[in-house]
Protein backbone atom coordinates (compact mmCIF):
# COMPACT_ATOMS: atom_id res chain seq x y z
CA UNK A 1 0.00 0.00 0.00
CA UNK A 2 1.46 3.28 -0.95
CA UNK A 3 1.85 6.12 1.32
CA UNK A 4 0.48 9.50 0.64
CA UNK A 5 3.05 11.44 0.86
CA UNK A 6 2.65 14.95 1.21
CA UNK A 7 6.04 17.79 -0.05
CA UNK A 8 6.33 20.84 2.25
CA UNK A 9 6.65 23.67 0.74
CA UNK A 10 9.14 26.01 2.02
CA UNK A 11 9.25 29.87 1.30
CA UNK A 12 11.63 32.25 0.82
CA UNK A 13 11.29 34.04 4.31
CA UNK A 14 11.48 30.87 6.16
CA UNK A 15 14.68 30.15 4.42
CA UNK A 16 16.07 34.17 5.29
CA UNK A 17 14.80 32.90 9.07
CA UNK A 18 17.13 30.14 9.15
CA UNK A 19 19.69 31.75 7.82
CA UNK A 20 19.52 34.76 10.14
CA UNK A 21 19.04 32.23 13.22
CA UNK A 22 22.53 30.24 12.23
CA UNK A 23 24.41 33.32 12.06
CA UNK A 24 23.47 34.47 15.34
CA UNK A 25 24.01 31.28 16.69
CA UNK A 26 27.65 31.77 14.85
CA UNK A 27 28.03 35.25 15.79
CA UNK A 28 27.24 34.17 19.93
CA UNK A 29 30.01 30.86 19.57
CA UNK A 30 32.41 33.90 18.50
CA UNK A 31 31.26 36.25 21.39
CA UNK A 32 30.28 38.89 19.31
CA UNK A 33 27.54 41.32 20.13
CA UNK A 34 26.34 41.37 16.17
CA UNK A 35 26.84 39.71 12.78
CA UNK A 36 27.81 43.37 11.40
CA UNK A 37 30.21 44.32 13.93
CA UNK A 38 33.70 45.07 12.35
CA UNK A 39 36.52 43.13 14.35
CA UNK A 40 39.44 44.81 15.84
CA UNK A 41 41.79 43.42 17.56
CA UNK A 42 42.79 44.93 21.14
CA UNK A 43 46.56 45.39 20.80
CA UNK A 44 45.61 47.39 17.76
CA UNK A 45 43.32 49.86 19.46
CA UNK A 46 45.86 49.88 22.15
CA UNK A 47 48.82 51.16 19.38
CA UNK A 48 45.85 53.90 18.00
CA UNK A 49 45.30 55.21 21.50
CA UNK A 50 49.78 55.36 22.31
CA UNK A 51 49.43 57.72 18.98
CA UNK A 52 47.20 59.53 19.95
CA UNK A 53 48.11 63.26 19.95
CA UNK A 54 46.37 66.18 21.07
CA UNK A 55 42.20 65.97 22.14
CA UNK A 56 40.74 62.99 20.95
CA UNK A 57 38.54 65.07 18.81
CA UNK A 58 40.86 65.94 16.78
CA UNK A 59 41.85 62.31 16.26
CA UNK A 60 38.32 61.38 15.03
CA UNK A 61 38.44 64.20 11.78
CA UNK A 62 39.24 64.08 8.25
CA UNK A 63 42.27 65.94 8.76
CA UNK A 64 43.48 63.59 11.54
CA UNK A 65 43.25 60.56 9.02
CA UNK A 66 44.81 62.20 5.88
CA UNK A 67 47.69 62.84 8.58
CA UNK A 68 47.85 58.79 9.65
CA UNK A 69 47.45 57.99 5.74
CA UNK A 70 50.25 60.05 4.84
CA UNK A 71 52.55 58.68 7.13
CA UNK A 72 51.76 55.19 6.67
CA UNK A 73 52.16 55.93 3.08
CA UNK A 74 56.07 57.76 4.11
CA UNK A 75 56.81 54.27 5.56
CA UNK A 76 56.27 52.20 2.32
CA UNK A 77 58.37 54.45 0.76
CA UNK A 78 60.71 54.44 3.25
CA UNK A 79 60.51 50.13 3.07
CA UNK A 80 60.43 50.56 -0.47
CA UNK A 81 64.18 52.58 -0.69
CA UNK A 82 65.83 49.94 1.92
CA UNK A 83 64.85 47.07 -0.13
CA UNK A 84 66.36 49.32 -3.63
CA UNK A 85 69.25 49.95 -1.55
CA UNK A 86 70.02 46.64 -0.71
CA UNK A 87 69.40 45.40 -3.90
CA UNK A 88 72.02 47.80 -5.21
CA UNK A 89 74.70 47.41 -2.67
CA UNK A 90 74.23 43.08 -2.70
CA UNK A 91 73.53 42.11 -6.38
CA UNK A 92 74.30 38.49 -6.04
CA UNK A 93 72.61 37.72 -2.86
CA UNK A 94 69.11 39.29 -4.61
CA UNK A 95 69.94 37.39 -7.88
CA UNK A 96 70.42 34.29 -5.66
CA UNK A 97 66.99 34.91 -4.12
CA UNK A 98 64.90 35.64 -7.39
CA UNK A 99 66.41 32.26 -8.72
CA UNK A 100 65.22 30.43 -5.79
CA UNK A 101 61.85 32.20 -5.84
CA UNK A 102 61.81 31.59 -9.62
CA UNK A 103 62.91 27.52 -9.02
CA UNK A 104 59.60 27.45 -6.70
CA UNK A 105 57.21 28.87 -9.34
CA UNK A 106 54.19 26.35 -10.41
CA UNK A 107 51.17 26.83 -12.13
CA UNK A 108 47.71 25.33 -11.81
CA UNK A 109 47.27 22.25 -14.10
CA UNK A 110 44.87 22.11 -16.35
CA UNK A 111 43.09 19.48 -19.22
CA UNK A 112 44.03 20.54 -22.39
CA UNK A 113 47.30 22.48 -21.65
CA UNK A 114 49.75 22.46 -19.08
CA UNK A 115 52.68 24.82 -17.69
CA UNK A 116 55.13 22.93 -15.47
CA UNK A 117 58.27 24.46 -14.27
CA UNK A 118 61.78 22.36 -14.72
CA UNK A 119 64.62 22.63 -12.82
CA UNK A 120 66.60 25.37 -14.98
CA UNK A 121 69.66 23.43 -16.99
CA UNK A 122 73.12 24.76 -16.09
CA UNK A 123 73.94 27.55 -18.05
CA UNK A 124 77.39 26.98 -20.46
CA UNK A 125 79.60 30.16 -19.45
CA UNK A 126 82.98 28.99 -20.05
CA UNK A 127 84.88 27.37 -22.55
CA UNK A 128 86.83 23.62 -21.68
CA UNK A 129 90.20 25.34 -22.06
CA UNK A 130 90.22 29.33 -21.15
CA UNK A 131 93.09 31.49 -20.34
CA UNK A 132 93.62 33.03 -16.63
CA UNK A 133 92.65 36.37 -18.46
CA UNK A 134 89.95 35.03 -19.35
CA UNK A 135 88.56 33.48 -16.15
CA UNK A 136 89.17 37.01 -14.69
CA UNK A 137 86.90 38.36 -17.37
CA UNK A 138 84.34 36.09 -16.66
CA UNK A 139 84.26 36.23 -13.02
CA UNK A 140 83.28 40.07 -13.14
CA UNK A 141 80.20 38.84 -15.52
CA UNK A 142 76.85 38.55 -13.35
CA UNK A 143 74.71 35.59 -14.50
CA UNK A 144 71.05 37.31 -15.14
CA UNK A 145 68.15 36.72 -13.68
CA UNK A 146 65.30 34.72 -15.53
CA UNK A 147 61.88 33.05 -15.28
CA UNK A 148 61.61 29.43 -17.18
CA UNK A 149 58.33 27.79 -18.05
CA UNK A 150 57.87 25.32 -20.26
CA UNK A 151 54.09 24.38 -21.77
CA UNK A 152 52.60 20.81 -22.03
CA UNK A 153 49.61 19.09 -23.44
CA UNK A 154 47.19 16.92 -25.71
CA UNK A 155 45.25 17.33 -28.90
CA UNK A 156 42.14 15.98 -29.02
CA UNK A 157 42.04 14.64 -32.39
CA UNK A 158 40.62 11.98 -34.05
CA UNK A 159 43.44 9.26 -32.90
CA UNK A 160 42.86 10.56 -29.60
CA UNK A 161 39.31 10.90 -29.26
CA UNK A 162 38.80 7.13 -30.42
CA UNK A 163 41.81 5.95 -28.06
CA UNK A 164 41.14 8.08 -24.87
CA UNK A 165 39.00 9.86 -22.73
CA UNK A 166 38.92 12.77 -20.16
CA UNK A 167 39.12 10.02 -17.40
CA UNK A 168 42.02 8.59 -19.06
CA UNK A 169 43.59 11.16 -21.36
CA UNK A 170 46.19 10.89 -23.79
CA UNK A 171 49.51 11.53 -22.88
CA UNK A 172 51.56 15.24 -22.82
CA UNK A 173 54.02 15.91 -24.70
CA UNK A 174 55.80 19.54 -24.92
CA UNK A 175 54.24 22.44 -27.28
CA UNK A 176 56.53 25.11 -26.30
CA UNK A 177 58.56 27.56 -23.80
CA UNK A 178 58.76 30.76 -22.58
CA UNK A 179 61.57 33.01 -21.23
CA UNK A 180 61.86 36.13 -19.17
CA UNK A 181 65.80 36.82 -19.14
CA UNK A 182 66.10 40.24 -16.99
CA UNK A 183 68.68 42.95 -18.26
CA UNK A 184 68.49 45.63 -15.89
CA UNK A 185 71.68 47.34 -16.81
CA UNK A 186 72.15 46.34 -20.42
CA UNK A 187 72.55 49.88 -21.75
CA UNK A 188 72.59 50.77 -25.81
CA UNK A 189 72.71 46.76 -26.88
CA UNK A 190 69.67 44.12 -27.47
CA UNK A 191 70.23 41.00 -26.52
CA UNK A 192 70.02 37.61 -28.90
CA UNK A 193 69.40 34.41 -28.70
CA UNK A 194 70.63 31.47 -30.92
CA UNK A 195 69.97 27.31 -31.53
CA UNK A 196 72.82 25.40 -31.03
CA UNK A 197 73.07 21.58 -31.72
CA UNK A 198 73.37 19.67 -28.75
CA UNK A 199 76.23 17.66 -29.52
CA UNK A 200 75.27 14.09 -30.79
CA UNK A 201 71.64 14.21 -29.67
CA UNK A 202 68.87 15.14 -31.92
CA UNK A 203 65.86 14.94 -29.24
CA UNK A 204 67.22 17.89 -27.64
CA UNK A 205 69.08 21.27 -28.62
CA UNK A 206 70.90 24.53 -27.19
CA UNK A 207 69.29 27.66 -26.72
CA UNK A 208 71.62 30.57 -25.94
CA UNK A 209 70.55 34.10 -24.90
CA UNK A 210 73.66 36.66 -25.24
CA UNK A 211 73.34 39.97 -23.75
CA UNK A 212 77.33 40.66 -23.14
CA UNK A 213 78.67 42.68 -20.57
CA UNK A 214 78.32 43.01 -17.92
CA UNK A 215 76.10 39.80 -18.20
CA UNK A 216 77.23 36.15 -18.76
CA UNK A 217 75.68 34.02 -21.43
CA UNK A 218 72.87 31.85 -20.58
CA UNK A 219 71.90 28.38 -22.13
CA UNK A 220 69.03 25.88 -21.74
CA UNK A 221 68.45 22.52 -23.41
CA UNK A 222 65.69 22.52 -24.46
CA UNK A 223 63.51 19.68 -26.98
CA UNK A 224 63.60 19.54 -30.28
CA UNK A 225 60.25 19.91 -31.22
CA UNK A 226 60.54 20.55 -34.52
CA UNK A 227 59.65 24.09 -36.49
CA UNK A 228 58.42 27.42 -34.49
CA UNK A 229 55.26 28.81 -35.08
CA UNK A 230 55.96 32.45 -35.84
CA UNK A 231 52.49 33.52 -35.87
CA UNK A 232 51.06 35.60 -32.72
CA UNK A 233 48.02 34.11 -32.86
CA UNK A 234 49.78 31.35 -31.80
CA UNK A 235 51.71 32.83 -29.25
CA UNK A 236 54.99 33.54 -30.07
CA UNK A 237 56.61 36.77 -29.14
CA UNK A 238 60.28 38.23 -29.16
CA UNK A 239 60.34 41.56 -27.49
CA UNK A 240 63.09 43.38 -25.57
CA UNK A 241 60.96 45.86 -22.92
CA UNK A 242 61.98 47.58 -19.63
CA UNK A 243 64.88 45.30 -19.44
CA UNK A 244 63.24 41.80 -19.97
CA UNK A 245 64.01 39.98 -22.91
CA UNK A 246 60.69 37.74 -23.41
CA UNK A 247 60.59 34.74 -25.52
CA UNK A 248 57.67 33.19 -26.15
CA UNK A 249 57.22 30.00 -29.00
CA UNK A 250 55.73 27.21 -29.41
CA UNK A 251 56.05 24.29 -31.65
CA UNK A 252 54.04 23.61 -35.29
CA UNK A 253 51.83 20.89 -34.36
CA UNK A 254 50.98 18.36 -36.68
CA UNK A 255 47.54 17.11 -38.09
CA UNK A 256 46.77 13.30 -37.74
CA UNK A 257 46.36 11.72 -40.73
CA UNK A 258 45.17 8.07 -41.87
Amino acid sequence: MALDRRRRRISHDSIADYLHRRAVRFSQKLKKQSTYEKFVWDKKIQRDLLNLEGDLNLYFSVKAEMKMQRKRLSEIDRLRRMKEEKRILFPSRHNNKSEEHNSSISDSDRDDEDFQVETPPKSVTTPPAAHDEDEDDLSCLRKPRFEYRVQTGYEWNKYNRTHYDHDSPPPKFVQGYKFDVHYPDLVGKVPTYEIEKDGDRFDTCIIRFRGGPPYQDLAFRIVNGGDWDYSSKRGFRCTFEGGILRLYFNFVRCRYRR
